[in-house]
């Protein structure tokens, strides 16, 4: 079920990974190195065909200075 974010709605990462279930081959992330900061790279394959990802984690947000690289993984994915 979508999530009102500043006004709008918002599929979750984890929705849209249970709705491409059937579809999806292989999830891989990688840490790309850039002076310090957290950035993860995520591959997406699925039948429908390869997308990749990339983000970086916000120190100046709590719960990204906490987990960076979690925050930065399930973005990169989503």
């Amino acid at each position: 079920m979508p999530v009102n974010i500043h006004g709008k709605q918002y599929i979750t990462v984890a929705e849209r990974l249970a709705e491409a279930r059937e579809d999806l081959v292989s999830i891989n992330t990688e840490v790309i190195p850039n002076g310090g900061s957290v950035v993860i790279k995520a591959t997406v394959v699925t039948k429908k065909g390869t997308f990749t990802g990339i983000s970086a984690a916000n120190p100046n947000k709590s719960i990204e200075k906490q987990s960076p690289y979690e925050v930065a993984e399930t973005s990169a994915v989503g």
